[in-house]
């Protein structure tokens, strides 16, 4: 998943056991874009660190913050916030 300008993306529950979030940058000066977390009425904010990994479980409803990318740098996708998501399920 890459995130440009402006783009977030909504608090939700995933159906695994486990959600694994990988952060990638290769370079980028980006701002927000950090996980968002929601226990129970308070919003918990987790910095996005580049080349990071989070685990948490997939029943706590989460999302991603809206990401700022200076002007000069957004037509430069390696500047955007890139993830990968796993999803681990248990037999």
């Amino acid at each position: 998943q890459c995130y440009g300008n402006g783009d977030y993306y909504q608090c939700h529950k995933d159906r695994s056991f486990f959600t694994v979030i990988t952060t990638l940058n290769f370079g980028g000066a980006y701002a927000g874009g950090d996980l968002q977390f929601i226990p129970e009425e308070n919003v918990v904010f987790h910095k996005a660190e580049h080349n990071s990994m989070v685990i948490f479980p997939s029943s706590l409803q989460h999302g991603v913050a809206e990401v700022v990318i200076p002007h000069a740098s957004r037509e430069d996708i390696f500047v955007w916030r890139w993830s990968i998501a796993h999803l681990i399920t248990m037999k």
